[in-house]
């Protein structure tokens, strides 16, 4: 309990410190002015391309999970989880995604969903180490910096392939748990076998070449639209679409948040992801006019963060659970286990608050 204090803490003084920093640095009338002469017939572009990336994502963890989902339950659940991840501590999205995807018919096994987002989790770093690569190879900076950024997008993709082949060849991980077993029997008596086989169903979407074809057709096309999203919101602000740029602020926002929520808890990520994204800006050289860069990175936040909730709230509908009930179960269940809980343990059943709002 006191560990999650200080996160709380801690990340309350993060966002105020950046927000402070921001608020005295930049000209509060160059804002406004940003703000008022932004081209806003272009958001209609930015959440239209960004429900696309949402509904690609959603169609990768549906291959993830061995379509034991359908596409409509995919992406609902998804975006309860963005919201949740996006306005609740502790990752508790992931934990909402592996609850509700128990309570489908038939249940997906806990471990079997807890490895698909562990799964989603080192394709998605893969991909943004290597788009950050790329966006730096493209942009206007340093030979050092540029030929730098096509290693790291050259090693991102060797890695992705490596990963492929460690997956395809997965029966070492079955015979090593034996082996310690036989040295330590006590681990017969927990439930660690199904565990890893729950574990490694979840990864079995990676055994195929086709399978890993997919995995990078429907990453890239997520990043496609989510480029193609930010872009627009570039030629709102700055009048020009330049689609190295929206990858770099993209990756810069994504890496700069996981780390800091690894540290401290901040609100939506207010304060590390506008700080992130006007970093991103100034190294790619657009600063001007006065106050946009900061005007963009509110917006961004601002239109991306409603997207989820409207989504989110949405999908909450369409799987016919409450908000209240969903919070009550990921609350039960980070309280009972810290986080994704024990291997083999079983989620919390759905309430009966659930079933009679539902009905």
């Amino acid at each position: 309990m006191r560990r999650r204090w200080v996160v709380y803490v801690l990340g309350g003084l993060l966002t105020l410190t950046i927000t402070v920093i921001l608020l005295a640095t930049v000209d509060l009338a160059a804002l406004g002015a940003s703000l008022s002469t932004a081209d806003y017939r272009l958001l209609p572009f930015m959440v239209g391309f960004g429900a696309l990336a949402l509904a690609t994502r959603a169609a990768r963890w549906r291959l993830f999970l061995n379509r034991r989902l359908p596409f409509r339950d995919c992406f609902h659940i998804s975006n309860i989880g963005y919201m949740f991840n996006n306005l609740l501590p502790l990752r508790a999205g992931e934990v909402a995604r592996v609850l509700l995807a128990t309570q489908k018919t038939p249940p997906v096994p806990l471990m079997t969903s807890l490895s698909t987002i562990f799964l989603e989790r080192i394709v998605d770093v893969l991909f943004v180490f290597g788009m950050l690569g790329f966006a730096l190879s493209r942009l206007p900076v340093s030979d050092a910096v540029s030929i730098g950024g096509g290693a790291l997008a050259g090693l991102s993709a060797l890695v992705l392939i490596v990963l492929f082949v460690s997956v395809h060849r997965q029966t070492w991980l079955t015979s090593l748990l034996r082996r310690v077993e036989t040295v330590l029997p006590f681990l017969r008596r927990l439930p660690i076998e199904s565990a890893v086989e729950s574990f490694l169903d979840g990864l079995s979407s990676l055994t195929t070449p086709n399978a890993l074809l997919w995995t990078v057709i429907w990453t890239a096309l997520s990043w496609l639209f989510s480029t193609a999203s930010n872009s627009a919101l570039l030629l709102a602000f700055f009048g020009t679409p330049d689609p190295a740029v929206a990858l770099l602020f993209s990756s810069m926002s994504a890496l700069t948040v996981s780390a800091s929520s690894a540290i401290a808890y901040t609100p939506a990520g207010v304060g590390p992801y506008h700080a992130s994204v006007i970093v991103a800006l100034a190294v790619a050289g657009f600063t001007q006019p006065e106050g946009a860069p900061v005007a963009f990175a509110i917006v961004l936040h601002g239109v991306n963060l409603m997207m989820y909730v409207a989504l989110g709230l949405f999908g909450l509908s369409q799987e016919s659970v409450t908000l209240g009930g969903t919070l009550k179960n990921v609350r039960a269940f980070i309280a009972e286990r810290g986080y994704l809980g024990t291997p083999g343990s079983a989620p919390p059943s759905r309430s009966a608050n659930d079933e009679q709002d539902a009905g």
